[in-house]
């Protein structure tokens, strides 16, 4: 998409995300180039999952009304852990966050809580963002450590403002894409 935005002059001032949005808002800023995040990506496909002998991993969302910290009370429960932050929703009136941890410590969180407080996610079998990751990190480190990177920009012109218009097209391929970012 981005490749696409940018062949008709359209360039983000500003590039984020979380989790794989940030690995990949990386490599289009160019900090990490596109072939080191495809090969991590397809070498972390080959990460060994959890043990068998370990607690069942799951992963939740909350959707905490204005006021409810859902964040304090997943710092007091044992095997539950905030692993993102979406922000409020639209029009404001609850907060989106993902818990992840122990599948059974996320199913009594929401056993114990309002009705749609909590809703634990079916066949999610990892703990994303959190403690229980930490072997799939140390999984990843020997690969993650050789990257080459560089100094992420966004290129001008800024937030998404029209540049000059480009040349029609005359076949399915157009000679004036941008070409992909690569790092320094």
């Amino acid at each position: 998409m981005h490749d696409i935005l940018a062949e008709q002059g359209l360039h983000p001032a500003v590039l984020g995300g979380l989790s794989l949005g940030a690995m990949t808002a990386s490599s289009l800023a160019g900090a990490v180039g596109r072939r080191e995040l495809i090969t991590m990506l397809a070498h972390g496909a080959s990460a060994p999952g959890p043990a068998a002998e370990a607690p069942g991993q799951g992963m939740a969302l909350a959707f905490a009304p204005d006021g409810t910290d859902v964040a304090a009370l997943a710092a007091h429960r044992p095997g539950v852990h905030l692993s993102g932050d979406f922000g409020p929703t639209a029009d404001g009136s609850a907060r989106i966050l993902m818990l992840s941890g122990e599948r059974t410590a996320l199913e009594a969180m929401a056993a114990e809580l309002p009705p749609g407080l909590i809703t634990p996610l079916p066949d999610r079998p990892i703990a994303v963002h959190s403690p229980l990751r930490a072997d799939f990190r140390a999984f990843m480190a020997p690969t993650s450590t050789r990257w080459p990177s560089g100094s992420p920009s966004c290129r001008s012109p800024p937030a998404w403002s029209p540049g000059p218009s480009p040349p029609p097209r005359t076949s399915g391929t157009s000679s004036t894409a941008t070409p992909p970012i690569r790092s320094a």
